[in-house]
C-alpha cells in the first residue's frame, strides 16, 4: 500500500513539473559568429544579463520559465543593437543576421507577435515623416517658406494620425504588457494623471506584477502631485550668483516655472514669445522662474544672454537629473506649470496662447 501511495504521489509531481509552462527560444544564424550570446532584462533600470551561451555550442536555445510575458533583449557579444524580444511560454524560434541582430526574424511568440503588429504599422508613419522631413530641410535651404509652412502641415498631420493608431492599439489591447510599453515609448511625454491612471486601471491582474506597470506606477505617483489644483511643492535652488532660490519667494505673484535648456531647440525657438508675455504682464503681478536642464553653465549663461531672458533662473546643472524637474515629472522641454498667488497649480504643459489667455482672463485685459 505504501508503494501505491509513494508511486502516485511520484507520478503526480513528475506531472506538476511537466505541466509547467516554460519557454524554448531556439536560435539560428544566417552565418554564425564566435563569442557569446546574451538573455538580457532591465533590473533596477540596467540592462542585466539573465542567460548566455557560449557560440561554440552546436545548439543555441535559452530553456526557461517566466510568470507573465515581458520584454527581454537579445544581445551579441558587446554590440550595441539588440533585438527587442516580448517572451511568453512558448516556443519560439530565431533567424539572426550577425550584422543586424536587432531586426532579427522571430517566430512562435503571441506576445511579439503583437508587437510586430503594432511596430509595422507605427513605422510606416515614421517613413513618411522622414521623408517629408528630408523634402522640409530642402525647402529651408532654398528659402521656399511657402513651401516649408506646406509641409509643416502635413508633418503634423502625419504625426497626429500616428498618435491616434498608437492610442487606438492601446485601448484596443489592454490585457498585453505590449501595451505598457507602448505607452512607455510613445504616449509617456504627453499623458496627464487622469490619462495615464485611465489606461493602468484596465491592466488585468496577471501584469500588475510587472516591471514596466510599476514603473508607470511610479510615473503616475508623480503626476497625482502636480496636477491642476494641488499645491506646488516647494523647492529651492541656486540662482545664476549662487543664491538659494526658493517656490515661496514668490508668494503674493503668479508664477510660471518654464523648465528648459540652451541645448533645447524648440525652447529657443519659443523664447521670445515667453519674453513678449513677461514684458505685457510682468508688472501686473506675473513672474518666470527658468528652470534649465543644463549641464554647461557656460553654455546656460550665453543662452540666457542670447535670448534675453531678464527674469530669474536657477539649475544644479545636473541635466535631466536636474532635483525640481524630478519632483515635477519633467521628462521633455519646453515644460511650463503656472501657479497662483497662493501656490496652487492651475496650468500645466500650457502653450503661449493658452498661458496669455489665462493671464488675460487673470488680469482682465
Amino acid at each position: 500500500m505504501k508503494k501505491y501511495i509513494l508511486m502516485l504521489l511520484t507520478t503526480a509531481t513528475i506531472f506538476s513539473c511537466q505541466q509547467q509552462p516554460s519557454y524554448k527560444i531556439k536560435v539560428k544564424f544566417s552565418e554564425k559568429p564566435t563569442g557569446m550570446l546574451y538573455l538580457m532584462k532591465e533590473i533596477d533600470k540596467k540592462n542585466t544579463a539573465v542567460d548566455s551561451i557560449d557560440l561554440s555550442n552546436d545548439s543555441i536555445a535559452f530553456i526557461g520559465h517566466v510568470e507573465t510575458p515581458e520584454l527581454y533583449y537579445l544581445k551579441l557579444n558587446d554590440q550595441k543593437n539588440m533585438l527587442r524580444l516580448f517572451l511568453d511560454n512558448s516556443k519560439i524560434d530565431i533567424l539572426i543576421n550577425p550584422d543586424s541582430i536587432d531586426k532579427a526574424e522571430v517566430v512562435g511568440s503571441a506576445t511579439h507577435d503583437l508587437y510586430k503588429q503594432f511596430a509595422l504599422e507605427a513605422n510606416k508613419f515614421d517613413a513618411k515623416q522622414r521623408a517629408l522631413y528630408n523634402d522640409y530641410q530642402m525647402m529651408l535651404a532654398a528659402n521656399d517658406e511657402v513651401g516649408a509652412k506646406l509641409l509643416e502641415e502635413q508633418m503634423e498631420d502625419i504625426y497626429n494620425k500616428q498618435q491616434a493608431y498608437i492610442k487606438s492599439f492601446v485601448d484596443s489591447n489592454p490585457e498585453s504588457v505590449v501595451s505598457l510599453y507602448v505607452v512607455k515609448w510613445h504616449l509617456i511625454y504627453e499623458l496627464n494623471y487622469q490619462g495615464l491612471n485611465d489606461i493602468l486601471a484596465k491592466s488585468p491582474s496577471n501584469i500588475t506584477n510587472t516591471a514596466i506597470y510599476n514603473a508607470l506606477k511610479d510615473r503616475l505617483a508623480t503626476l497625482e502631485k502636480v496636477q491642476v489644483g494641488k499645491q506646488a511643492i516647494d523647492f529651492s535652488m541656486e540662482d545664476l550668483d549662487g543664491n538659494l532660490i526658493t517656490l515661496n519667494d514668490f508668494r503674493g505673484k503668479y508664477l510660471l516655472i518654464d523648465f528648459w535648456a540652451s541645448w533645447c531647440p524648440p525652447c529657443r525657438i519659443a523664447n521670445p514669445d515667453l519674453v513678449e508675455i513677461y514684458k505685457k504682464y510682468n508688472e501686473l503681478g506675473f513672474e518666470v522662474l527658468g528652470v534649465s536642464l543644463d549641464n554647461n553653465r557656460e553654455q546656460w549663461l550665453k543662452a540666457i544672454k542670447a535670448d534675453n531672458l531678464t527674469w530669474k533662473h536657477v539649475s544644479d546643472l545636473k541635466g535631466w537629473q536636474n532635483t525640481v524637474g524630478q519632483v515635477y515629472g519633467i521628462n521633455s522641454i519646453p515644460h511650463t506649470i503656472l501657479i497662483d498667488k497662493d501656490g496652487v497649480i492651475i496650468g500645466n504643459r500650457l502653450s503661449h496662447d493658452e498661458l496669455e489667455a489665462k493671464l488675460n482672463e487673470i488680469f482682465n485685459q
